[in-house]
């Protein structure tokens, strides 16, 4: 369902859609409808007061000095301005790799409340949730095969739609995931070659499935998903492909040294949510 009742980027006005099943969580304004640079694409996700997480490939991310938009759950806009970036240090180049994130630091913090994530490894809540160590791909499964039994958790995501959609996890994944060698999007080169894999990737949650609906189409990159907990939302990844994204909480210290690299006086970090009243298996 949409997010917006209101969404006019040219006046920089938003209001929340009080229809939409997610408007009572408590943190949706992690959510950005709009940046200066990719404009309603690639959202991102605020992970601090003064940080969010964009995805790397095809520079589909906001630039130094590109504006983002954040939103109130009383629907007062707050801007803030790009100050510093960095690349997840093991991307290279235009590569769409594993860890296909790039971290941003706003020029003050923003009153919004930010996304939590999860643990470094969450498998041990998940005891019904297939743990692929090996294969390159888990298969993927039509919503007929959900309806057969086979376990998943329900999750949410958007896309450049800016509609908040229910997805399935099927999948705790430990290896590579596809990507593309492309060109230079800058220098006019965006073909790209052949698709080829990666190495592991740590613990991703790999999202197979929507059955209710909203399919991840291109200019869906950079799109925030999460789990849901507590009423809160817990940020899974960015958007790298359809089949999921890199799962940030895994890196946790290296994305915390890349806050600190950028000059962090706010002290900041990752926030990983609580879970000690679920059990482990």
């Amino acid at each position: 369902m949409d997010l917006w009742s209101i969404r006019n980027n040219s006046a920089a006005s938003y209001i929340w859609n009080e229809n939409c099943w997610g408007f009572g969580l408590a943190n949706k304004g992690c959510m950005s409808p709009y940046n200066t640079y990719t404009g309603s694409g690639g959202g991102g996700v605020l992970v601090s007061p003064r940080h969010a997480i964009f995805c790397h490939h095809l520079g589909y991310y906001p630039r130094v000095g590109s504006r983002v938009r954040y939103v109130t759950q009383d629907n007062k806009t707050e801007e803030v301005v790009i100050e510093a970036l960095l690349p997840h240090p093991y991307t290279a180049g235009w590569v769409i790799a594993i860890q296909d994130i790039v971290v941003c630091k706003f020029d003050r913090d923003v009153s919004v409340p930010f996304a939590k994530v999860l643990p470094p490894d969450p498998s041990g809540y998940l005891p019904s949730i297939n743990v692929n160590t090996g294969e390159r791909f888990a298969p993927q499964i039509a919503s007929a095969s959900l309806r057969i039994g086979r376990p998943y958790v329900r999750a949410c995501h958007t896309s450049q739609t800016k509609k908040l959609a229910t997805s399935a996890i099927v999948t705790l994944q430990n290896t590579g995931i596809p990507y593309q060698q492309p060109g230079n999007p800058q220098l006019g080169d965006d073909t790209g070659t052949v698709a080829h894999e990666t190495g592991p990737s740590n613990w991703r949650l790999e999202d197979l499935g929507n059955p209710l609906g909203q399919i991840l189409t291109t200019g869906a990159s950079g799109a925030p998903a999460f789990l849901i907990v507590n009423n809160e939302l817990v940020a899974t990844n960015v958007w790298t492909s359809p089949l999921g994204g890199y799962g940030f909480y895994a890196d946790a210290s290296i994305i915390n040294g890349m806050i600190d690299d950028m000059g962090n006086p706010g002290g900041y970090s990752l926030t990983e949510v609580d879970l000690s009243e679920f059990p482990t298996w």
